[in-house]
């Protein structure tokens, strides 16, 4: 009678063949068969795992892109509203100075038109 065994593969039927009355042989067979039908191509989990691997790589680069465009955006957002404030500071500035020389132009015309006292 033969003391050996075969175990395997449900999918696409390879076959590991060991020895019943070793328990290391027996050990190693089903290591190798549990290995093999991890990546036996005709299991459909393994499909199916590799292609949420890719979903999932093809995502994490679609998020790592938007994040990049995102942080670009919010630099030349930070960078045009410094240049915002710096015109706008700029144009307070001069209209600031309008008015002062206007309020000097009509202290002259004031001073201009003041009759002399007469005396």
């Amino acid at each position: 009678m033969s003391k050996s065994h075969a175990a395997m593969c449900v999918y696409c039927g390879e076959a590991v063949i060991y020895d019943t009355r070793e328990v290391t042989d027996m050990a190693a067979a089903h290591a190798k068969i549990v290995e093999h039908d991890q990546q036996c191509p005709r299991n459909p989990l393994v499909s199916r795992i590799a292609h949420l691997e890719q979903l999932t790589s093809d995502r994490l680069e679609l998020v790592t892109a938007t994040t990049d465009r995102a942080l670009a955006l919010e630099t030349a957002l930070a960078e045009s509203t410094r240049i915002l404030r710096e015109i706008l500071q700029g144009e307070k500035l001069q209209f600031s100075r309008r008015i002062q020389i206007c309020s000097w132009a009509d202290h002259l015309d004031a001073l201009t038109n003041m009759e002399a006292p007469h005396g």
